[in-house]
């Protein structure tokens, strides 16, 4: 069944707010919907389970549907979460959710993926199954049912979704998952069934499910090559909340803050060469539009090439009136010389994850973010025409308690109001909650932060009984 939202839906999109997240159509999308009269062809849809302006910003998605389009035999369109307004319009219509390129049903694919990137998705993840007439457990799918796989950051621990998918990829795409594809693309060409597909994924060494005992954390090593490519496409339609192209500079982090779940997932620390950095930024301006930049990593000061690279970036689309920015950077990492190659052209964002305020708990947690320093940095900021600064914070850290100290809440406040009466700058605070989770999900020994690994990470299936790990 295949969905024409303007002739299926017609006039009533009118009546749901930004109409634009659910009609498709953007430069660039990639699924061919001649594919689909191929009976022998992989179809896949690649779901984020958020709304379109935050899907469409974010980078795995982006890598998953550029790649798959680019392999033989493979079919992938996109789909994001709709908001209840769009929901309760399908509902009365009797419609179900589709792929925003071709209108193919979710039910009617192959392989229905969902990319995880926070726990509060999961509730999108069963409203994107349940619109779509999906049985919400895996136990209850039958042969029709496409194979729900969720993979992300979030699937680090697995167990409290592994009710609703019938696999999970652990750990980084590129490091195993389309060469799996591949493979199923050609037991598909072969009249393969469901179960076929579903019996060969689950021989592979990252992927995990209900009842079995382990999997590999699957880690990118060629990802200083660059080999997928620059995922530039499809270029949004409407303002989304990155409205920006990213280049993906370094993947990892060489800090080791304790309790920073992305610091060791994505180990180890991995660098892009400054010409293959060169060459993706110049896919974005000329294929995608963009003209503003940002150069993504976890921890962006920490990038050895920078310096040279920001001045070649600077130097070659001045005149085009392109800016590049640069998320994520350490205070410690932080210097004058970097405040001025990033405000050449406009002014982008200064963000700060400070994550707590005291000196004594930011010590607890390997990272110090001193408030003198942030207030010289906003404070010379502001004289080269800053006016707004980002922070984050985050409750629920396990602590020490400090003698004669406040709540987190109350010291935070306390942070903010020092900082902003000495560097008269304007702020926007983002306060996150930290979830503890007392089971250890991996094994294998780590040398330093960002030397080779040891081991390869093991994933194990987290046991409900904290005292029954290894």
């Amino acid at each position: 069944m295949n969905i024409n939202p303007l002739k299926d839906i017609g006039s009533l999109l009118l009546n749901v707010e930004k109409p634009a997240r659910y009609v498709g159509g953007e430069y660039g999308r990639l699924a061919k919907p001649q594919l689909l009269k191929k009976g022998s062809i992989l179809k896949t849809v690649i779901a984020f389970p958020d709304l379109y302006e935050i899907g469409m910003s974010n980078q795995a998605f982006r890598i998953i549907y550029n790649r798959l389009n680019s392999m033989e035999g493979v079919f992938c369109d996109r789909v994001f979460a709709p908001a209840p307004d769009f929901e309760d319009l399908l509902l009365v219509k009797g419609l179900p959710l589709y792929g925003l390129d071709t209108g193919i049903s979710l039910k009617d694919v192959d392989i229905l993926m969902f990319t995880l990137g926070y726990e509060l998705g999961l509730t999108s993840v069963l409203s994107i199954l349940n619109i779509s007439g999906i049985p919400l457990k895996h136990s209850e799918r039958k042969k029709d049912d496409p194979i729900i796989l969720i993979g992300g950051p979030c699937v680090s621990n697995p167990l409290p979704y592994s009710a609703f998918a019938d696999a999970f990829w652990i750990g980084e795409a590129e490091g195993g998952f389309f060469e799996l594809v591949a493979k199923l693309a050609e037991i598909k060409k072969a009249g393969g069934s469901r179960d076929a597909l579903l019996e060969q994924m689950l021989e592979n060494e990252h992927v995990w499910a209900a009842g079995k005992k382990k999997a590999l954390r699957a880690i990118d090593n060629e990802f200083s090559l660059g080999k997928g490519g620059p995922a530039v496409f499809p270029v949004p339609s409407m303002k989304v909340v990155h409205n920006h192209g990213a280049v993906e500079i370094m993947r990892g982090c060489p800090n080791g803050c304790r309790f920073c779940h992305a610091g060791y997932w994505y180990r180890p620390m991995r660098q892009k060469n400054a010409d293959l950095v060169e060459a993706e930024t110049e896919a974005f301006i000329k294929m995608g539009g963009y003209r503003e930049i940002t150069l993504s990593s976890l921890s962006s000061g920490d990038y050895k090439y920078l310096g040279n690279l920001f001045n070649i970036l600077n130097s070659r689309y001045r005149k085009q009136n392109i800016s590049f920015q640069l998320p994520s950077l350490r205070v410690s990492s932080f210097s004058l010389d970097l405040l001025e190659m990033v405000s050449q052209v406009r002014k982008g964002g200064l963000t700060f994850a400070v994550e707590t305020p005291l000196d004594f708990w930011q010590m607890a947690i390997n990272k110090h973010v001193a408030a003198d320093d942030i207030i010289d940095i906003l404070k010379e900021a502001k004289k080269r025409g800053w006016r707004l600064a980002k922070f984050y914070f985050m409750l629920g850290l396990p602590l020490a308690t400090v003698p004669e100290a406040g709540t987190e809440e109350e010291e935070i406040v306390a942070f903010i109001e020092r900082i902003a009466k000495k560097s008269g700058m304007r702020f926007n605070i983002n306060v996150g909650t930290f979830c503890l989770n007392p089971i250890p999900l991996f094994s294998g020994r780590l040398r330093c932060p960002g030397r080779k690994l040891k081991k390869k990470l093991l994933f194990c299936a987290p046991s409900l009984n904290p005292k029954d790990t290894s």
